[in-house]
Order: C-alpha cells, then sequence, then structure tokens
C-alpha cells in the first residue's frame, strides 16, 4: 500500500498578493481578483485532467500578512473577492516569507509532495517585521521540492529579487495595469501546464518555471519514460515534398487502403492539439521515435485541447495522430504510419 501512495503528487500551490493600498490607487482590485480566480479555476481543471491532487493557500500582505485560504483543495476555493481588500504598505518580505514558513509545517508523510509559491507585488518592500538577510537565507537553503516565483513591477524589483535568491527565470516584471495583470495571468497559466507536465515527468522542483519547455529535457528522460520505436517493423516515415491530402498521399506510398488514425503528421504550425490525438516524438539528433502515455507531458501538453507551436519544442519533431481523411499535408515535412 506504503509504495501506491508514494505515488500520489500532490501539489500545494501559494498565491501570495500584494494588498497594498497602491493597487486601489491603480484601480487594480477587481482585475487582480479576476485573475486570481482565473488561476485557480485553471489548477482545478489540471489537477483533475492529470490525476494531481492540488492544494491551494492565498495571502494577501500590506501593512500585514494574511492568510485567507490555508493548503484547501483546489476543487473546494471560494472565490477571492469575497475576502480581497487593498489597503496599507508592502510588507514584500514577510509576504514572501510567511507562506513558506507556514507550509513547511504541512505533513508530507505520504505521497510526491512539492510547493509552488508566486509572489506578486507593484511595488518595493517598505513595512516587513524580518530582514532581507532572512529571506535571502530561506530561499537559498529550501530543498529541491519547493518552486518560488515573483512578479515585480520594475527593473529594481528584479534587482531585489535576485539579490533575495530568487533564481533568473523565477522572476518576471509586470507592467502594473489592468492589462499588465492579464499577463501574468497569460504567464502563471503557462507556467502551471508546463509545471503539471513537468511533475508528471519526475520533476519536483525548478529554478525555470518559466522557461519549462521541451527544451529543457533531458534525452534519458524520455528514453526512460517512453517506448522507442523500431523503423521498418513498428512505423515507416515518409517524406511530403509537395502539399498533398493525407488519404491519397499515404495510398501512394503503402499501395493499401488508408487506415484512419494509424498516420502522424509532423507539426509545422501553430494548432490546436485535441486531447484525444495521441502524439509520437522524433529526436532530432538521433532520429529515434518514440511512443508512450508520458509523450503529451513529456512536451509540457496537458490533457485538454490546447494551441502548440512547434517552436517551443525545437529539439524534436512533434507528430500528432491523424483521424482524418482529408487533412491537408505541408510540403517539407513528413508523415509516420503507424503499423
Amino acid at each position: 500500500m506504503s509504495k501506491l501512495l508514494s505515488k500520489n503528487l500532490i501539489n500545494h500551490v501559494v498565491l501570495s498578493l500584494d494588498a497594498s493600498s497602491s493597487i486601489e490607487d491603480r484601480g487594480l482590485t477587481d482585475t487582480l481578483v479576476k485573475v486570481s480566480d482565473t488561476i485557480i479555476s485553471q489548477l482545478a481543471e489540471l489537477s483533475k485532467d492529470t490525476d494531481q491532487e492540488t492544494r491551494v493557500s492565498i495571502y494577501l500582505f500590506g501593512s500585514t500578512v494574511e492568510c485567507l485560504v490555508y493548503d484547501k483543495d483546489v476543487l473546494r476555493l471560494p472565490s477571492v473577492k469575497s475576502f480581497y481588500k487593498a489597503d496599507g504598505m508592502t510588507a514584500l518580505i514577510d509576504g514572501t516569507l510567511n507562506p513558506i514558513f507556514d507550509l513547511e509545517k504541512t505533513a508530507t508523510l505520504y505521497g510526491d509532495h512539492s510547493f509552488l509559491v508566486y509572489v506578486l507585488t507593484d511595488g518595493e518592500e517598505n513595512y516587513s517585521n524580518r530582514k532581507s538577510s532572512e529571506l535571502v537565507s530561506k530561499l537559498r537553503s529550501l530543498p529541491e521540492n519547493w518552486t518560488v516565483a515573483t512578479f515585480v513591477p520594475n527593473k529594481r524589483g528584479v534587482d531585489f529579487a535576485l539579490k533575495a535568491g530568487f533564481s533568473d527565470n523565477n522572476i518576471q516584471i509586470w507592467g502594473t495595469t489592468t492589462v499588465g495583470l492579464k499577463d501574468v495571468e497569460t504567464k502563471i497559466k503557462k507556467a502551471n501546464t508546463s509545471y503539471f507536465a513537468a511533475r508528471a515527468s519526475g520533476v519536483r522542483g525548478t529554478k525555470n518555471l518559466f522557461e519549462l519547455n521541451s527544451n529543457n529535457l533531458n534525452t534519458n528522460v524520455i528514453q526512460k519514460t517512453l517506448d522507442s520505436l523500431t523503423p521498418g517493423k513498428d512505423y515507416d516515415l515518409f517524406p511530403v515534398r509537395t502539399d498533398a491530402v493525407i488519404k491519397d498521399f499515404v495510398e501512394s506510398w503503402t499501395q493499401q487502403p488508408y487506415r484512419v488514425g494509424s498516420a502522424y503528421y509532423m507539426l509545422s504550425k501553430p494548432e490546436k492539439i485535441q486531447a484525444s490525438k495521441q502524439i509520437l516524438i522524433e529526436d532530432k539528433f538521433n532520429g529515434k521515435v518514440y511512443t508512450g502515455d508520458q509523450a503529451r507531458s513529456l512536451l509540457n501538453l496537458p490533457n485538454f485541447e490546447v494551441k502548440v507551436n512547434p517552436l517551443d519544442h525545437s529539439k524534436y519533431n512533434v507528430f500528432v495522430q491523424s483521424t482524418s481523411t482529408n487533412r491537408k499535408l505541408i510540403r517539407d515535412t513528413k508523415l509516420i504510419i503507424v503499423k
């Protein structure tokens, strides 16, 4: 029983939100509430789609730090609107440290636990009880299953975050406007999708949260996680030299009736990929083709329809299963037919 429990992925996610008076002065309160609620909704969907237990804590920091929700099942969270109030100064150091100190007390006896902390501020530290040296010490000593990221308003904020111990790729600048907040939403949602996919492939924490993609994959991870296909035995690969219709193209090469679902086209432009579509991965370096249930996860593709850009996966060619008879194949790409 303990071996089964140890495979359970459990994510503890923290939103530590600036609630200083400047948020209200900039007219950002309503948008911040909507963005937070949207992020929570996305976490709920990711939790269900990836079968990863997700628990969320929400903190506000102004002149003081307040924990509004502590380690609660993401599927049962209320709207932030009911309790978000902006007022006071900016206790940024406390707003980062308090959630960490609290979550360190969380029991992690069974399962694979990880901690993901987002800190959002529109200003600079000016009211914390704790010292910056405490923040530096804590961030640099956290174990590998912790990921702490921050959104800051300017270059001075970046300098502060770097000196405090945040890693480069866990820091983002945002414009302190409603448009800027929507950009924060987009970046966090993308990071969440990548993070959950990385967790499924064995990652526990990262110093590259906003740069997580297939380019960071280790070939050994692919080899250990996926099945390698044998050319000629398991599949055939054909060059697409001119634009063609998939059914006609396949039958011209194989001289056999086209079997729907047996052909995989190479992704060559951004397009939506449905959750039901299987994926093959070709390593551009060695030409090996891999398949398996974790193929989508290794490319950070969630288990729902998502738009994918092949440029995000420059080390690999992504082949998508076609269930169509009239899909147009693009010249100078390739097609795989699974036997």
